[in-house]
């Protein structure tokens, strides 16, 4: 992602969804998170989960994309 975003935007980081979860509260000037579905010690999903029960309006309504890197090799996935 840095490759193509990285010259036009500011990019964080985080590692899981914990520290996720960090970054996003120690720094109000995001506006928008990508995020994996598959992350060690909380999900994607946990995390959209969490930002949409914040109590602080901003992250609360921040959009958040979901996607995962995971290949398809699965064709039983249900979308």
């Amino acid at each position: 992602m840095s490759k193509y975003f990285g010259s036009h935007y500011r990019l964080l980081h985080a590692s899981d969804g914990v520290e996720a979860c960090d970054v996003i509260a120690m720094n109000p000037e995001i506006a928008l998170i990508i995020t994996d579905i598959n992350m060690p010690n909380m999900t994607g999903h946990q995390l959209l989960v969490k930002i949409r029960k914040s109590e602080n309006n901003h992250v609360k309504n921040l959009p958040v994309i979901v996607m995962t890197l995971r290949r398809q090799h699965d064709r039983n996935l249900a979308f």
